[in-house]
């Protein structure tokens, strides 16, 4: 498994845990601006909050209207 797959999977575990992701949002919504940067379209259709889970095998960050997958091996994908 990835990096980037295992530290999302424990960030999601622990919000689960405490009940809510309102604290772990400044930490996805970094990680989805680093991987959206310079790109306009995106960042204009990025949502005010952003949500971490778990979809199959991978981790899925729903961005409002577009959404981003991480898969176990560390294979990054947008998808609008």
């Amino acid at each position: 498994m990835g990096k980037l797959y295992q530290k999302l999977s424990l960030l999601l575990t622990e919000a689960r845990a405490d009940g809510s992701q309102v604290d772990y949002q400044e930490i996805v919504r970094n990680f989805v601006l680093l991987i959206i940067y310079k790109d306009n379209y995106l960042l204009d259709k990025l949502g005010k909050y952003v949500y971490l889970k778990k979809s199959g095998d991978d981790m899925f960050i729903d961005c409002g209207h577009f959404g981003i997958i991480v898969d176990k091996d560390d294979n990054v994908s947008t998808h609008t």
